[in-house]
């Protein structure tokens, strides 16, 4: 995603391959990038681009069945995000109340992520749930095993649940881009944003998050609102949709469907990857 050595490569007459992680977020695409020899896009299922290869970061086939399944696993994903700064942290005490507010109705809830937000909400967990930093692979057959996945909205884990054919609840995203997926999400399965992600309520102007030019002042605003709300014990009696996301829902069935098929893309990518630098050598 360097621009820069896309222009050196050029006029260094080098081979180049583009491999743009953030093909579907972009609000301004850098010119640059369409100056490459080949451009392959990590993009959400169903945004398709002619003449563009398309793949999706995800690898669904080193999963580790559970010795034992959950019926709802909620995922924290991302390295550090959102935890940019301490007082961010409040998205942990907003996802210990959604552990307990989905362990109502889900008797088995397993609430997973890096291994700072695990040792935080330890701290303050409830027993009503269970905490683990999971593998990759024991985090996918998790995924698959379950009854229902609460995602955050980020693109990896989404279009994982997809391509496991998971049913998929969101949770609140943590910033931008996963605030954009749910809003992409709603447009395709011609809902709105609050119906799919009612924890939304919880950040009144929420559409404000996509306006931000940084994600650090995205988040500050989102966890600014999120912590003024959390006060409020009234907010808290909905966290989640009633009806998750499905291969029985009628507007979900394309959602799923394109998961499979850019499956199928990421691994002829990956062939088109190998060729073009057998064939440079």
């Amino acid at each position: 995603m360097n621009r820069f050595a896309i222009t050196a490569a050029r006029e260094l007459g080098l081979p180049n391959i583009l491999l743009d992680g953030l093909s579907w977020f972009w609000k301004s695409r850098p010119v640059e990038y369409d100056r490459a020899d080949h451009q392959i896009r990590y993009t959400l299922p169903w945004k398709a681009v002619e003449g563009v290869s398309l793949a999706s970061p995800i690898d669904i086939e080193q999963r580790i069945p559970p010795k034992q399944t959950v019926d709802a696993l909620i995922n924290i994903n991302g390295f550090i995000t959102p935890f940019h700064k301490q007082s961010h942290d409040v998205y942990l005490a907003f996802i210990d109340q959604l552990a307990q507010n989905v362990a109502q109705t889900y008797p088995r809830v397993l609430v997973t992520g890096n291994q700072y937000a695990i040792t935080k909400l330890q701290a303050q967990a409830s027993d009503s749930y269970q905490l683990a930093a999971l593998s990759k692979a024991a985090y996918l057959g998790h995924v698959e095993a379950a009854r229902v996945v609460i995602l955050n909205g980020g693109s990896n884990s989404f279009n994982e649940a997809l391509a496991l054919h998971t049913d998929i609840l969101f949770s609140l995203p943590s910033n931008q881009s996963q605030y954009e997926l749910i809003r992409e999400v709603a447009q395709q399965t011609h809902s709105l944003a609050e119906e799919l992600c009612p924890a939304l309520s919880l950040i009144p102007n929420h559409a404000e998050l996509s306006k931000h030019k940084t994600e650090d002042i995205a988040i500050d605003f989102l966890t600014s609102k999120l912590s003024t709300s959390l006060q409020s014990t009234d907010s808290m009696h909905s966290l989640t949709a009633t009806n998750p996301l499905s291969t029985e829902c009628a507007n979900c069935v394309s959602l799923y469907s394109s998961a499979e098929r850019c499956l199928h893309a990421t691994q002829q990518t990956i062939e088109t990857i190998y060729t073009l630098v057998q064939k440079n050598r």
